[in-house]
């Protein structure tokens, strides 16, 4: 497929912040279960592949991103890319302290890039919350109440508490087995070559209780 169509504004800012996690995780040492590319702007295909390259000539300085299996290609001038560096290195810098997923950075996408064109006092509703921070850093939340279905843990009876405890600790161990976990796949453990087994060890890692890190 020879055509090549633009990205957008909010594609390419998805996909720059994507493609540059995965390249962190690769320099770390991980080769499977990297963040999952976007799909395809052009036909919303899943991609399992996509390569960025790079044309610096004169009068014609453009990035192109060659998508597969669908054999879409789209592509932006590099000034676009350049444009769009601080949400990017922002945004890279922010999966240091929490992991997205691929749809929630393109969320968050969409929540910059809509702030840029609005302005810091009038995000987009719905962007977020009055418990969640903008992504944007605007400091003014969409919500002028919190959500009705939400009970005040003032108001919550001794048992009601004690179950959220028990959930609290509950969520805390699965994600300290998913973090031996994370660290044996690191480490190379000999079962990788199976996907079968991996999975089912990621799955026996969230719902616990037993040892997976083997």
């Amino acid at each position: 497929m020879t055509d090549r169509r633009r990205l957008s504004t909010v594609d390419l800012l998805t996909w720059a912040v994507v493609l540059g996690y995965r390249d962190q995780q690769q320099r770390a040492g991980i080769r499977i279960l990297l963040l999952p590319l976007p799909p395809c702007p052009a036909c919303n295909a899943r991609v399992l592949d996509g390569t960025a390259s790079w044309v610096r000539d004169i009068g014609r300085e453009e990035v192109t991103i060659s998508m597969r299996p669908c054999g879409h290609n789209h592509w932006v001038p590099l000034r676009a890319v350049e444009e769009l560096q601080d949400h990017v290195v922002a945004m890279l810098g922010g999966l240091e302290y929490r992991m997205l997923t691929t749809a929630e950075i393109a969320r968050e996408a969409h929540a910059r890039l809509d702030q840029d064109a609005t302005g810091p006092e009038q995000c987009p509703p719905g962007v977020h919350s009055i418990f969640d921070p903008c992504p944007g850093d605007c400091g003014k939340p969409v919500d002028d109440e919190p959500p009705t279905d939400r009970i005040p843990l003032d108001d919550l009876t001794s048992d009601q508490l004690d179950a959220l405890y028990d959930q609290l600790a509950a969520a805390e161990a699965a994600l300290v087995r998913v973090h031996h976990l994370a660290a044996a796949i690191h480490a190379g453990a000999p079962w990788l070559s199976n996907h079968s087994e991996t999975a089912a060890r990621i799955r026996a890692a969230i719902a616990g209780p037993t040892t997976t890190e083997d």
